[in-house]
């Protein structure tokens, strides 16, 4: 990839003009591994330099001058490389510190953004809608869908039921949006695989659509609710 000035932000802004920018930008497009990617190499280029320089002082009396000149010339290259990867380390730590801290904001507001729209700051609403989601993810939402689908199995397309069952009092929210939001990108279908003996095992994998269902039949008796149900089933 071409090597860039990295667009410094704080808290990097202190390490600009401190570290070598153009050799900064070769590492600056790693989303994962950045601080580990800089120390490994980093150690590698101060190996890389001790090796040529012993390799220039064992063959000394076989190199001819041209080839030492080359050796010294290397080593010494790879020597500064690894001063300059020496100092981009407290950057690399900045810059992985700074795209959490980034990350965590934005899942922050995506978050509320996702509840505002959803339940309009009705903090009983989100724990009602908390209560039927578990539902779903348990025993009992995958009866209700063997059932009405009549199928061997019911597994739930891209979601981890323990972000809801095992989130505390103060994660529930985060936990509840985060599993709506993946429900929301998944497809409810069912697929039948057959075994070696011909015997067919049918499995319904339950995504938004399902999930809507589940939520009208256990909400049936109230007609606010359904109608907001029916809503939310046709956007998906």
């Amino acid at each position: 990839m071409d090597s860039q000035k990295p667009q410094f932000k704080h808290p990097e802004l202190q390490y600009r003009g401190r570290v070598n920018e153009e050799l900064a930008g070769r590492y600056g497009w790693l989303v994962h591994n950045l601080e580990k990617t800089v120390k490994d190499d980093a150690a590698a280029a101060h190996r890389t330099a001790t090796q040529l320089r012993n390799t220039c002082e064992r063959f000394e009396r076989a190199l001819s001058d041209e080839q030492k000149l080359a050796l010294k010339a290397a080593a010494s290259a790879m020597g500064r490389l690894a001063r300059e990867l020496e100092e981009l380390k407290p950057w690399s730590r900045a810059k992985v510190a700074h795209k959490k801290s980034e990350s965590v904001a934005k899942a922050k507001f995506d978050e509320e953004v996702f509840a505002q729209e959803r339940w309009r700051g009705d903090q009983a609403a989100m724990m009602a809608e908390l209560g039927h989601a578990r539902a779903f993810v348990g025993d009992e939402g995958k009866a209700w869908l063997a059932e009405k689908y009549q199928v061997s199995r019911v597994l739930l397309l891209g979601q981890d039921a323990d972000l809801l069952t095992q989130s505390a009092a103060g994660d529930a929210r985060a936990a509840l949006v985060k599993f709506l939001q993946g429900l929301r990108d998944s497809r409810s279908e069912t697929e039948s695989t057959p075994n070696w003996k011909g015997e067919v095992t049918t499995t319904r994998w339950a995504g938004w659509h399902d999930y809507c269902l589940f939520l009208t039949a256990r909400t049936g008796a109230d007609a606010s609710a359904r109608a907001a149900l029916d809503k939310m089933a046709g956007e998906k």
